[in-house]
């Protein structure tokens, strides 16, 4: 038998190549260190950010305890508030005799003094 001929299309095709697209290069040994380097590089940073974050969330904290200690051994006085007065209406008519009174003795030229003595 004889061997079919290429057609002249395929001459220069290779049906291998379909295959070896998918196919990931690997890696030297070097690369591999490189990479692993460096992504351990990475964790270490990931965990002095952690770390960094915890101790200043822990200054947060004991900051907030020491405040709120101090509010209860030293509590802060209360302001003072205004306080409406509403007085009887027998001191305001006291109030007004004596003032009818007291103009009264000044027009007559009398003082508290004369009268004592």
């Amino acid at each position: 038998m004889s061997r079919p001929a290429t057609r002249s299309k395929n001459a220069n095709q290779h049906p291998g190549q379909i295959l070896l697209e998918g196919k990931v290069k690997r890696r030297t040994s070097e690369q591999k260190e490189a990479d692993d380097a460096q992504a351990e590089e990475e964790r270490q940073e990931q965990t002095a950010a952690r770390d960094h974050s915890i101790k200043r969330l822990a200054v947060i904290i004991s900051q907030a305890e020491e405040e709120e200690g101090k509010l209860l051994t030293n509590p802060p006085k209360p302001r003072p508030r205004p306080r409406i007065v509403v007085k009887p209406a027998s001191a305001s008519k006291d109030i007004s005799k004596t003032l009818i009174w007291s103009q009264i003795t000044a027009s007559e030229g009398f003082t508290a003094h004369d009268s004592l003595g």
